[in-house]
């Protein structure tokens, strides 16, 4: 699959509902081209959590297994929305000011994280990733927990406007 998003101050993004068998396809590769960043970006400084490239991986889980403050806030998305959120949410994501490793976890939910991969503009970067979802420093699911990926979106967001 090849995606090229434009933006102009804006926000351009495209998402596919997949399903991966980690056990048949173990592995996520993809790479991207930066040509233009939306300022200096860092997932850790939420006034600069921006990111001109991501790769976004949703899972599916056992949503018993979650708190109920947990569970809340999924009914309440789906109540909202009409859509059901995923159980757990990895962003790969490109940074101008955070270091490739850092991980980030939303402020309203530790089921939603994002993990810098790179920075760089102009050139080619290609990232290969294990398709399960693993344990981290934040609340990701359990061993016992079966997390499958669900959905992988690719995204890029606010760039400046052009000027006239």
């Amino acid at each position: 699959m090849v995606l090229e998003g434009r933006a102009d101050g804006s926000a351009s993004g495209f998402y596919q509902r997949i399903r991966i068998d980690p056990a048949r396809h173990p592995v996520i590769e993809w790479r991207w081209r930066v040509l233009q960043t939306p300022g200096h970006t860092d997932p850790r400084v939420h006034s600069r959590d921006d990111s001109p490239a991501r790769v976004i991986v949703a899972f599916h889980g056992d949503v018993k297994r979650l708190d109920i403050g947990e569970r809340f806030a999924l009914a309440l998305y789906h109540a909202l929305t009409g859509d059901k959120m995923p159980y757990a949410i990895i962003m790969y994501s490109w940074a101008s000011d955070a270091p490739v490793g850092t991980i980030t976890s939303n402020d309203q939910t530790g089921k939603i994280q994002t993990i810098v991969v790179g920075g760089g503009i102009g050139e080619w970067r290609e990232f290969r990733r294990k398709a399960a979802c693993r344990r981290s420093r934040h609340r990701t699911p359990a061993p016992k927990e079966k997390a499958m990926p669900r959905r992988v979106s690719a995204a890029s967001t606010v760039t400046p406007p052009a000027e006239s």
